[in-house]
């Protein structure tokens, strides 16, 4: 139940966060930054932290298989064989001659087991709480990787934003100063206004 009420946090915030920026979005789409969804998901692709957690997972669900695994059959094969030489007068009979004789054993054993003091149950048992662990994790590893790439790309557009703003305001200063010019050029202002 509590890992139900967690996706769905994950999904609303998720959501709110791609309602809240999608203004945003198209402003950094016109300046080359790429959409919220393509940093999101090359954030999610690439980050090694996250790939690191999601090894935990795999190695956590394989480690529940195998434990339950205990509780099916087992069957063990085992073979053996060699041969033997008879060649004297105390192993052989006296009319047959020096042969080999071949010897095999073969055998297969299938194993159930019935009753281990419970040790097969609490194996399982423990393996389903540490999947379970490594599967919250790997759900906060994302979401966490969710929002630093959320936060990053709304960096980067306000960066661009604010450079762009800096560039008009570096315009109309340009622009400014070109007037000033003009003026003391034609003597209808002083030097100190250009200053």
């Amino acid at each position: 139940m509590a890992r139900t009420a967690l996706k769905y946090a994950f999904i609303c915030s998720a959501l709110l966060i791609l309602l809240a920026f999608s203004t945003n979005i198209a402003l950094a789409s016109a300046n080359k930054t790429g959409s919220l969804k393509e940093s999101v998901n090359s954030a999610l692709a690439y980050s090694p932290d996250l790939k690191s957690v999601q090894e935990s997972y795999q190695m956590s669900l394989h480690a529940l298989d195998k434990a339950k695994g205990g509780r099916l059959p087992s069957a063990y094969l085992s073979a053996g064989g060699g041969s033997t030489k008879r060649s004297d007068t105390l192993t052989k009979a006296f009319d047959e001659e020096d042969d080999c004789n071949l010897t095999g054993d073969y055998s297969l054993k299938l194993v159930q087991p019935l009753w281990h003091g419970g040790s097969i149950i609490n194996d399982i048992r423990l393996r389903e709480f540490l999947f379970t662990s490594a599967d919250y994790t790997l759900e906060s590893e994302g979401v966490n990787m969710v929002y630093s790439a959320v936060a990053a790309h709304m960096e980067v557009v306000k960066r661009q934003r604010l450079l762009e703003l800096a560039e008009i305001n570096v315009a109309e200063h340009d622009k400014i100063l070109r007037i000033m010019r003009q003026r003391y050029d034609s003597n209808v202002a002083t030097i100190g206004e250009l200053s």
